[in-house]
């Protein structure tokens, strides 16, 4: 607010009926009219340079004319004195600047002081000029720059990333190849990792792999994760229906349910499955052997009644009947085959007796059961040949003489016999000749 000018304060004395005469600069007089005597007004205008304050004195000095003068009312001597004081008046944090009050922090053209002006492009920010940096970028040494995305000044200006990082929100990070991401210090392919599947921290679970970066099954659709193997609930023993569900030993699993490995009326004796009602080795349970000129009969050892000249429920043969077959002899005190002096087993590719395609260990353990007629029998050595042109042990898939299982000798599967020449019917395939057999 500014003091009253002096041409205002002399209107409002002149609106009094007060006639002023403005004296020269210092001097003072007086003037008579009709009988009354005016002081000349004197009047000084002061310009305070802290604030605009105006202070006004006025004297009144009133002489009366002669006692009983004609004149009118005498309105004596009068004298006024005005002092004004010009100028801004500025609350913090303004400042005067050219009688305007200016706020040096963000004022452009008085930036921290009175006619610090900025240069183009740049704004005055905290009484200091800045450049004018486009949102989401700042000033670092007279460049505007990303924080977020400057390697140079990653989250801070001055703040410079190492060789071979890269800035990512503010923050140094390594330079991954392309097609890795950086996630906690290490680059990783998000299409493959499945700790980090699709993006940093995306886990697949234990049964899962990353595929084009989303978690899949590593199993089949039909399969399970077990023990970090796909299984077939179906048909695995160690996971019948379901991860840990195990079958017992003389079981297997069958659509998905534990059932008997053995038919009705078998046991499961030494991994395989055996009549006791007929077995001499598990007569009756299992490893309960008939003696010596015993048989099983209905689960029982019992004398043999060999070479009475009558094959037996539990004979092969007699030995008072002619042999059984060509090359193939009856036991004595057993009555059962003797196949001692077969010479060959013809196991070639798919005509294999036991284990994979073609002729191996297994198939060779198998002859010497049949040839020593010991279950426990096994071939420490045998050798392979082709077949020769004489009788043997055939393939399965050839019609010949089938003698069926025989558990008495260890064998559990059908026993094919020819009478006639295997190179003939076969053809010169593989066969297992001279096997060692051990005899426990």
């Amino acid at each position: 607010m500014r003091t009253m000018g002096i041409s205002r304060v002399m209107g409002a004395l002149a609106a009094g009926g007060l006639g002023l005469a403005l004296a020269g600069c210092g001097d003072s007089g007086q003037e008579t009219t009709g009988g009354f005597t005016t002081a000349s007004t004197s009047m000084s205008t002061t310009m305070m340079a802290t604030g605009t304050t105006a202070a006004s004195a006025t004297t009144d000095d009133s002489t009366a004319g002669p006692s009983g003068s004609d004149s009118e009312a005498s309105a004596g001597t009068t004298g006024t004195t005005m002092s004004v004081t010009s100028g801004p008046g500025c609350d913090e944090p303004m400042i005067e600047c050219g009688e305007e009050c200016v706020d040096p922090q963000g004022d452009p053209l008085h930036c921290g002081a009175c006619d610090n002006a900025c240069g183009n492009g740049e704004v005055c920010e905290a009484g200091a000029c800045a450049l004018d940096c486009a949102v989401g970028l700042d000033e670092c040494a007279g460049s505007c720059v990303d924080l977020n995305s400057d390697p140079l000044n990653c989250g801070a200006c001055d703040n410079a990333c190492a060789d071979g990082e890269m800035c990512i929100d503010g923050a140094c990070s390594l330079d991954c190849e392309v097609g890795f991401v950086n996630c906690d210090g290490v680059c990783v392919d998000p299409q493959l990792d499945p700790m980090n599947c699709g993006g940093c921290g995306v886990m697949c679970a234990a049964d899962e792999m990353c595929e084009a970066g989303a978690c899949a099954s590593i199993c089949a659709p039909a399969e399970l994760f077990c023990d970090n193997t796909c299984i077939d609930p179906q048909s695995d023993p160690m996971h019948c229906g379901a991860c840990g569900v195990m079958c017992a030993a003389d079981e297997q699993c069958a659509n998905g349910v534990c059932e008997s490995i053995c038919n009705m009326g078998e046991l499961y004796c030494n991994n395989q499955c055996v009549d006791p009602m007929s077995d001499p080795a598990n007569c009756g349970a299992c490893n309960q052997a008939c003696q010596m000129g015993e048989q099983c009969v209905n689960g029982v050892c019992e004398a043999l009644q060999c070479g009475n000249g009558i094959v037996d429920a539990v004979e092969h043969c007699d030995t008072a009947l002619p042999d059984p077959y060509v090359g193939v002899g009856c036991q004595d005190g057993s009555c059962l085959y003797d196949f001692s002096t077969v010479a060959q087993l013809y196991c070639n590719g798919s005509c294999t007796w036991a284990g994979p395609n073609h002729c191996d260990q297994a198939d060779a353990d198998i002859f010497c059961k049949l040839r020593t007629g010991n279950p426990q029998s096994t071939a420490t050595n045998f050798q392979l040949g082709t077949a020769l042109d004489q009788h043997g042990f055939a393939c399965h898939f050839f019609p010949n003489i089938n003698l069926g299982p025989l558990p008495e000798f260890g064998v559990n599967i059908d026993v094919i016999y020819q009478e006639t020449s295997i190179l003939a019917n076969h053809g010169a395939g593989t066969v297992i000749v001279n096997p060692t057999c051990t005899d426990p």
